[in-house]
């Protein structure tokens, strides 16, 4: 899998986007950062919001805390129900919630420790012999 293919599923659709996040974690490539951003600029919802979330936290940049305070109110506003895994972020970044939000109920928090843990599964198994070679072929 290539940077630019992994760049290809972030701007497709759902089931595509949700792997390309999962592939970006797992490169580690700073390449990767912008792509994976832009598409939670983009995020409409639920089935993909989760993966977004964690794959921004594992780039965060001066984009990542605005984009989730963004997400937030965007889903709050559409009733999408992924608000919560946002505001357990920005909590997991900053220690701190946004003014306009209120705490991210204890589901949403454990939803979102399950998708780091296994973002870091991801990325320690990618020095591994056979995870390697799958995955940095260019």
């Amino acid at each position: 899998m290539t940077d630019e293919q992994v760049r290809l599923m972030l701007a497709g659709g759902w089931r595509p986007l949700v792997m390309g996040c999962w592939y970006a974690i797992a490169r580690h490539d700073e390449a990767l950062c912008d792509p994976v951003h832009d598409a939670l600029e983009t995020c409409q919802g639920h089935l993909t919001s989760p993966a977004l979330i964690t794959a921004t936290l594992f780039y965060p940049s001066e984009r990542t805390l605005p984009l989730l305070a963004d997400y937030a109110a965007t889903d709050r506003r559409m009733g999408w129900d992924a608000a919560d895994i946002a505001d357990a972020a920005v909590l997991r970044l900053t220690g701190r919630l946004p003014a306009d939000s209120s705490a991210p109920d204890a589901d949403a928090v454990a939803q979102l420790e399950a998708l780091m843990g296994f973002g870091e599964l991801l990325r320690e198994s990618r020095d591994q012999r056979g995870w390697r070679a799958a995955v940095s072929r260019s």
